[in-house]
C-alpha cells in the first residue's frame, strides 16, 4: 500500500508478505517526500521486481526509497488491486485523501528509465520497447 502521511510529511509504502491482515509486513518511508503544491499531482510508481525479489516506491520519476526485499507468498493472478483503499469490498478501510486521476498497471518490472518517463506520457500513451510515446 502507498500512503501519504501528513503528520510527517513524507510518502510510504508498505507491503505485506501473505494476502491476509495478519501477516508480516515491510514499511519504507521515502524521506524528504514532500508532496506537490495543491492544483498539482505527484506521479507514485510502485515497482516489484519479481526476479530479484525488491520493491521500491519512485515520487516523480525519481527512485524515493531503497529496494527492499519482498518475497510474498500469494499468487498475484489471484489477487485484486485496490486503489484509494486498503481492503476488501465489506473491508475497505484506510481511504486516501486526495485525487487520484489516472492509474496504469505493467506486466512486468519497469527498470529506472522507463519509470522516469511516466510522469510525462499522456493519458492513453504506451510504452514502447524502441523509445517512450510521449507525444
Amino acid at each position: 500500500m502507498v500512503r501519504y502521511d501528513a503528520e510527517r510529511c513524507v510518502w510510504s509504502f508498505e507491503v505485506r508478505d501473505a494476502d491476509e491482515d495478519a501477516s508480516p509486513s515491510t514499511r519504507v518511508v521515502a524521506a524528504g517526500s514532500v508532496p506537490a503544491k495543491e492544483g498539482f499531482g505527484d506521479h507514485l510508481a510502485l515497482a516489484y521486481d519479481p526476479v530479484l525479489g525488491e520493491v521500491a516506491l519512485y515520487l516523480n520519476g525519481e527512485k524515493a526509497t531503497e529496494s527492499v526485499e519482498w518475497h510474498p507468498e500469494w499468487d498475484f493472478s489471484t489477487v485484486g488491486v485496490d486503489v484509494g483503499r486498503t481492503g476488501g469490498a465489506s473491508t475497505a478501510a484506510d481511504f486516501f485523501s486526495g485525487e487520484v486521476d489516472e492509474v496504469r498497471v505493467f506486466d512486468g518490472a519497469l527498470d529506472q528509465d522507463a519509470i522516469s518517463f511516466l510522469p510525462i506520457l499522456h493519458s492513453g500513451a504506451e510504452l514502447d520497447p524502441d523509445g517512450p510515446d510521449i507525444g
